[in-house]
């Protein structure tokens, strides 16, 4: 369940809104862009960042205690999210804690 939240809400939504936004990839590159849509995405991650940090702030892991594909992509969205500095989102610190926690870890840094 944790998998298909941060692959659908977060990093789905996040890739499809660079396909949609001039700043991520020029007309010339993507030749149909739709601002309604990329509004639409925009808000859609929005929404899949919220609720991946208030699942956070009912457990201390995202889909268990070991690692799992819901951890690389939840982590692989948000880092995205972060580093294109689409969506400035002051209220999700318990992800942004999360996202250190496992950065830290051997198998996210080498």
């Amino acid at each position: 369940m944790m998998q298909s939240r941060a692959e659908a809400g977060l990093l789905d939504a996040m890739g499809a809104y660079l396909h949609h936004d001039a700043m991520g990839l020029s007309p010339e590159i993507e030749g149909h862009q739709c601002a309604d849509r990329r509004n639409h995405l925009c808000g859609r991650a929005v929404d899949g960042t919220r609720n991946l940090d208030s699942v956070l702030a009912q457990r201390l892991n995202m889909g268990g205690d070991t690692f799992s594909m819901a951890y690389i992509t939840a982590f692989a969205g948000w880092d995205l999210q972060i580093s294109l500095r689409y969506l400035s989102l002051a209220d999700t610190n318990r992800l942004k804690f999360w996202q250190a926690r496992v950065g830290e870890c051997a198998s996210v840094c080498g």
